[in-house]
């Protein structure tokens, strides 16, 4: 008996030991697929040059940068991705940002960018453009200002196995671009307009809590998403509590009541201030 686990021990570690690991490999960089019909990025940017016109042309080149910039025109996504064929060999201007990148070599890439923004800021990555381009290294999340001409539309196979189509366009120029903050003054008045605290005749009680009115007002050249307004009560004796009430959505020169309860264990409150407050704007 003891022979025979042996044995089967002695196999196992075998096995085991002919099991390659891959835990070790080395995982290869995040790319995307090459375009439908082709077996990889080398054979996409080795195809014939009758086939192709990827880096910018010459011709495109001839003009200097800005009568080339100023002859492009501004095309709505939408437009682009469902009448791209009126659109070949047009010279277009797009903002937006950098979702993927491949490294092809050298100075060459292709991009896919998000070329639309919400009413908040966002880039919609349902909106996108395939961008073939030659310069500075360019890298995910970068703002990007492309002029160029468009090449018609361009499909690739995504890892889930569905055929993701786009509308390409060769860059002849791209620059990142340093998006400034926007500044805004963001402030606030508050002010308590009343409180009241029930007393109890009967038992010759103070409510265990005082109730607090009391308004807010921006002051300031954005709307206030949220805010937090902070309270201390005093009460007879000289002891002290402290809470606080939130609230948002308060527009430009516009003012909000607000209403809490504040918990003071049934003594008698004679004093209630406002002692800080904090603004945010998402």
């Amino acid at each position: 008996m003891k022979r025979l686990i042996l044995v089967i021990l002695l196999v196992g570690l075998a096995l085991l030991m002919a099991i390659p690991i891959a835990s070790c490999t080395q995982s290869e960089p995040k790319t995307f697929p090459p375009p439908e019909g082709y077996t990889s990025w080398d054979e996409y940017y080795n195809r014939n040059e009758e086939q192709t016109n990827q880096a910018p042309t010459q011709e495109n080149k001839s003009s200097s940068p800005e009568a080339f910039k100023s002859s492009c025109i501004t095309v709505e996504y939408d437009s682009l991705e469902r009448n791209t064929e009126n659109y070949e060999g047009e010279a277009v201007y797009f903002q937006g940002e950098v979702i993927q990148v491949q490294e092809v070599g050298g100075d060459e890439y292709v991009l896919r960018v998000s070329v639309t923004q919400d009413e908040y800021g966002w880039w919609d990555y349902d909106d996108v453009i395939w961008v073939n381009y030659q310069g500075q290294r360019v890298i995910e999340e970068d703002i990007v200002d492309i002029w160029g001409i468009v090449q018609g539309r361009i499909s690739y196979i995504a890892v889930l196995g569905n055929e993701i189509v786009l509308p390409e366009i060769n860059a002849v120029y791209l620059e990142i671009t340093t998006i400034e903050p926007v500044i805004v003054n963001l402030s606030a008045s508050f002010r308590i307009t009343d409180w009241e605290q029930e007393y109890y005749e009967y038992s010759e009680e103070w409510s265990d809590y005082v109730e607090i009115y009391y308004e807010i007002e921006n002051t300031g050249d954005a709307e206030i998403d949220y805010y937090k307004v902070y309270f201390t009560v005093t009460c007879k004796g000289g002891n002290e509590y402290y809470d606080w009430d939130n609230g948002s959505g308060v527009s430009v020169a516009k003012k909000l009541s607000g209403h809490t309860m504040i918990d003071v264990g049934g003594k008698e409150v004679r004093e209630v201030e406002i002692t800080d407050w904090e603004l945010e704007k998402y």
